[in-house]
């Protein structure tokens, strides 16, 4: 299995897990359309709107929560294509080494449960450049369909 290392980022009051992404194509054919690879990949462990419900002051927290953890993320097979108005994405899910400890920690001082999201990486889009964002597995399984079989396997066999 593929383990990448990461690089841990705080962006606009959120958290993320930068990685260097094996190269994949600039551009695929998926479900009769044309799908732009990101530029850029990484892991939101907690969003802007996340963090914003949460505390009035995002960034200590999370520098706290996150002080000497190293994070590692293992993309699975799993795929999925998610929908959010005329906004598309291709996600491949992943396991990130750190995250836990990390949401235990923001956990510990807020005192309070913080809902885990679904890890993944946006690796192709259509309509946005940015990717779909999914706080948690019950809007992952409103927006998105999990790609399988054929599909799932003609995809993988080009960015593996």
């Amino acid at each position: 299995m593929m383990v990448l290392r990461g690089r841990f980022t705080r962006r606009g009051g959120g958290a993320i897990v930068h990685f260097e992404h094996p190269p994949i194509p600039d551009v695929i054919r998926f479900a009769g359309a044309d799908w732009r690879a990101k530029r850029e990949f990484h892991v939101t462990l907690a969003g802007t709107t996340t963090m914003r419900a949460l505390t009035a002051d995002p960034d200590e927290m999370i520098k706290r929560a996150a002080r000497r953890l190293a994070f590692t993320i293992a993309p699975r097979q799993e795929l999925w294509h998610v929908r959010e108005n005329e906004t598309r994405a291709i996600i491949r899910m992943c396991d990130v080494e750190g995250a836990e400890e990390f949401f235990v920690r923001m956990e510990r001082e807020m005192q309070i449960v913080i809902a885990r999201p679904p890890y993944h990486v946006t690796l192709y889009t259509i309509g946005t450049l940015r990717g779909i964002g999914l706080p948690t597995r019950a809007e992952l399984e409103r927006l998105g369909e999990e790609i399988a079989g054929p599909d799932r396997a003609a995809i993988m066999s080009v960015i593996q």
